[in-house]
């Protein structure tokens, strides 16, 4: 009986001596934590709310707020050497310049065109009893007409042509030259500036349409090719 009463108050003594070094351990671990909840609660601002407090996880920590953040607008900053002026904005890309409207010339006689210019289609020849092309206009007049230089321009030169008669070509400018043919008592001579409505002669033959009524035949040359002269003259 003495034996077991010994064993139990030994079992007895070390347990209780367990129990109280396990209370103590327990006891200063929760003062420490009390002392270092104190301490963070004091270091933290007055003005923080709950809702800005440190959300503690097993991985991460972060704090979040609901408040609402003000957008921030960014301004263009003027440059320092920038001024201010009240001339109207000029686009740097210049508009291109408008072509001027072609020069229109006069009639050199009144008359009507009895054959008209042609380079594509094939007109009969009275005088040669064919079919070929034209590269001027007759305008119908009487013999002796007054032929005008439709515009302004320097003689170029006075030719005698076996198949057109007296020519006289005129640099009427613009890479624009007019020959008029078929004259007689031509009144001009070579390197002669003229005015529009100039006399360059009278209407005479044209051997190369001698069997045509009588009329004046002219071409319009631009930049040494024929056009058709109604493309100037009106």
């Amino acid at each position: 009986m003495k034996y077991y009463e010994s064993r139990f108050t030994k079992f007895i003594g070390s347990t209780g001596f367990y129990a109280v070094i396990a209370c103590c351990i327990i006891a200063i671990g929760a003062a420490s934590w009390f002392a270092v909840s104190r301490y963070n609660k004091a270091k933290e601002p007055e003005n923080v709310t709950s809702k800005q407090r440190v959300i503690s996880s097993e991985n991460s920590a972060y704090t979040e707020s609901t408040e609402s953040v003000p957008e921030i607008i960014m301004q263009p900053v003027e440059s320092a050497n920038n001024t201010v002026t009240d001339e109207p904005y000029v686009s740097s890309q210049e508009t291109a310049p408008t072509a001027p409207a072609a020069e229109s010339f006069a009639m050199p006689v009144e008359g009507e065109i009895s054959k008209d210019f042609s380079l594509s289609q094939l007109q009969y020849s009275s005088t040669y009893s064919d079919m070929r092309l034209h590269k001027g206009i007759d305008i119908s007049c009487e013999k002796g007409t007054d032929v005008k230089s439709c515009g302004e321009g320097t003689v170029k030169s006075v030719e005698e042509s076996a198949s057109l008669g007296n020519v006289v070509v005129i640099d009427h400018g613009n890479g624009v030259e007019i020959k008029y043919c078929g004259l007689g008592d031509v009144a001009v001579q070579s390197s002669q500036t003229v005015k529009t409505g100039t006399v360059l002669g009278v209407v005479s033959e044209i051997p190369c349409e001698c069997a045509d009524q009588s009329h004046l035949h002219i071409e319009v040359y631009k930049d040494g090719a024929a056009i058709a002269p109604s493309d100037i003259i009106k």
